[in-house]
């Protein structure tokens, strides 16, 4: 599900895996949900790597509460609808980027 998003973003210059996890920990301070618009945003393409960390645990089946507190960096103990309502939505925006925020890569890519 990722391998798409993952190119578009090869295509850009950026890496899917590369530094994911220092990429993610410098950034302490998330937004309670992520972006729902239909189009690409400054936040989206700082938080790729996160999403496709998203799409890769959804896929392996693993729960909201480690990928809460793991990716996103919430302590979903302290704080479980925060943690709850971010992992809603980030895991949405990354399954849009999958179906539709790709596109909008390739066509900056270029």
């Amino acid at each position: 599900m990722a391998a798409v998003f993952c190119e578009a973003l090869k295509l850009r210059g950026a890496t899917c895996r590369e530094n994911a996890h220092a990429a993610t920990a410098t950034r302490s301070r998330r937004r309670r949900s992520a972006p729902s618009g239909p189009s690409l945003t400054v936040y989206d393409d700082e938080h790729a790597v996160t999403y496709i960390r998203m799409l890769d645990a959804d896929a392996e089946g693993a729960d909201w509460w480690e990928v809460s507190r793991i990716v996103l960096h919430i302590d979903p103990q302290r704080e479980p609808d925060r943690a709850r309502r971010a992992f809603e939505s980030h895991l949405a925006r990354a399954r849009w980027m999958t179906r539709e925020g790709y596109r909008q890569l390739l066509r900056t890519a270029r």
